[in-house]
């Protein structure tokens, strides 16, 4: 499965470790060139330790059409703060049925996106978790520790009906710990 990575710091970057080693096609996103300067595939890639151990190589790009287009599922994984900016920036390139997941409890940037996406006459389903599905520490430019992953992630999708699907896409990608 394809999926876009937007982010930023210790749970994105475990994310992506998580993903590729369990056999996703994965690219990143950072808005600053910096961010993802350690691990693009002109450098050492990602290095991850912890629960999983190896390196990968995922795409990464600042561009965000790129990052999104063809993708299966499109995971933000930006602190709280930064959603907005994110979010509008985001939006312009989703298309109908692409699914955006919310890697954190920022319950109302859910409704924020699907405001922004009415304006398009997008409908997608957004899910958000309650919590980070992983704890994990990023280490020197390219590399992160994944410390746990966490038994139980709550989660709540827009609209409500596609919730069961959003919770069988979220196992599908991080392992059966989903639930509503």
């Amino acid at each position: 499965m394809k999926v876009a990575l937007l982010v930023a710091g210790n749970i994105g970057f475990a994310s992506a470790a998580w993903l590729c080693h369990h056999g996703h096609q994965t690219v990143l996103w950072a808005r600053e060139t910096h961010t993802l300067a350690g691990i693009s595939t002109a450098h050492s890639g990602l290095h991850y330790t912890g629960i999983i151990e190896g390196e990968c190589r995922p795409t990464v790009t600042t561009d965000i059409a790129t990052a999104v287009r063809g993708a299966d599922a499109v995971l933000l994984c930006i602190p709280g703060y930064g959603h907005r900016t994110v979010l509008e920036t985001l939006a312009p390139h989703l298309t109908t049925g692409q699914p955006v997941i919310i890697n954190s409890a920022c319950s109302l940037n859910a409704l924020f996106l699907s405001q922004l996406l009415s304006q398009r006459a997008v409908s997608i389903p957004i899910i958000t978790w309650g919590t980070t599905a992983f704890t994990a520490r990023r280490k020197e430019e390219n590399g992160v520790t994944l410390m746990t992953t966490r038994r139980c992630v709550h989660v709540a999708t827009l609209p409500a009906e596609q919730n069961a699907a959003a919770i069988a896409l979220c196992d599908q990608l991080v392992g059966k710990r989903f639930q509503p």
